[in-house]
Protein backbone atom coordinates (compact mmCIF):
# COMPACT_ATOMS: atom_id res chain seq x y z
CA UNK A 1 0.00 0.00 0.00
CA UNK A 2 0.88 3.78 -0.73
CA UNK A 3 -0.09 6.02 1.76
CA UNK A 4 0.57 10.15 1.30
CA UNK A 5 -0.06 12.38 3.94
CA UNK A 6 -3.50 12.33 5.80
CA UNK A 7 -4.18 15.06 8.33
CA UNK A 8 -3.84 12.78 11.98
CA UNK A 9 -6.66 13.54 12.82
CA UNK A 10 -8.75 12.51 10.36
CA UNK A 11 -6.60 9.41 10.19
CA UNK A 12 -7.84 7.89 13.67
CA UNK A 13 -11.33 9.37 13.64
CA UNK A 14 -11.69 6.90 10.47
CA UNK A 15 -9.85 4.17 11.94
CA UNK A 16 -11.88 4.26 15.10
CA UNK A 17 -14.85 4.33 13.12
CA UNK A 18 -13.65 1.21 10.98
CA UNK A 19 -12.47 -0.78 13.97
CA UNK A 20 -15.81 -0.12 15.72
CA UNK A 21 -17.87 -0.71 12.84
CA UNK A 22 -15.71 -4.10 12.60
CA UNK A 23 -15.80 -5.10 16.15
CA UNK A 24 -19.62 -4.64 16.04
CA UNK A 25 -19.95 -6.79 12.88
CA UNK A 26 -18.20 -9.10 15.32
CA UNK A 27 -20.20 -9.22 18.00
CA UNK A 28 -23.02 -9.89 15.70
CA UNK A 29 -21.33 -12.81 14.29
CA UNK A 30 -20.38 -14.67 17.59
CA UNK A 31 -21.19 -12.44 20.64
CA UNK A 32 -18.68 -12.58 23.73
CA UNK A 33 -19.37 -12.38 27.36
CA UNK A 34 -17.05 -9.91 28.95
CA UNK A 35 -16.41 -7.74 26.01
CA UNK A 36 -14.28 -4.90 26.22
CA UNK A 37 -17.12 -2.18 26.46
CA UNK A 38 -16.53 1.79 25.92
Amino acid sequence: MSFKYVDSEEFAIKLVSDLSSLAAARMDAAPFTGGEGC
